[in-house]
């Protein structure tokens, strides 16, 4: 049970990592005639391999998880929150090094306010979405079972309480930035 759950959750942020890196290739066009800026390029492109990287441990830590017993006590419950808040931390980082990345080519004040906004609200995410993952996994540890919606309610609101700020930093950074929104979120429960 444990596996099966690490294990789509890890598949559905592979899913997702690789459809932004494939929307990354195919969306860098050229915005504007000016000379792109090479930092932006190096700093984005090594944000970006420094995210995959992330994914990668965090995809070995979750298939190290131990699915028997001991998958069901409160450190078996951390190790799992652990590993696939590692894979979520590495998918933020992806998402922050392409925005970076994208910004190569483009110029201003307003640009460059954006992307900082952009890149703070997805921190932020990262926050919400480590915390919402720990909060999940405590009902997967057999010596903490609660009857009523405790459990949901504890995940849900450390997730809102990030998650509403950061969402609009990345909002407010795209209207800046003339972006477009490359990572979305959501918890079901």
């Amino acid at each position: 049970m444990l596996f099966l759950l690490a294990s789509a959750v890890v598949a559905s942020l592979l899913l997702v990592a690789g459809w932004l890196t494939i929307r990354w290739v195919r969306t860098s066009e050229v915005r504007s005639a000016s000379r792109p800026n090479v930092l932006f390029w190096l700093v984005g492109a090594a944000v970006a391999l420094v995210g995959l990287a992330v994914i990668a441990q965090g995809v070995r830590a979750v298939s190290e998880l131990d699915s028997g017993p001991q998958g069901f006590t409160r450190e078996g419950a951390l190790e799992t929150g652990d590993a696939v808040s590692t894979v979520t931390w590495g998918v933020v980082i992806l998402v922050n090094g392409v925005y970076i990345w994208r910004g190569a080519r483009r110029r201003g004040a307003r640009d460059r306010l954006g992307r900082l906004l952009i890149l703070g609200g997805y921190l932020l995410l990262g926050v919400a979405l480590s915390g919402a993952v720990h909060e999940g996994t405590m009902p997967l540890s057999a010596s903490e079972v609660q009857t009523d919606d405790n459990s949901t309610n504890s995940a849900m609101l450390p997730y809102l309480a990030w998650g509403v700020p950061a969402a609009f930093l990345v909002w407010v950074g795209v209207k800046l930035a003339h972006e477009r929104i490359l990572m979305t979120a959501r918890l079901e429960t």
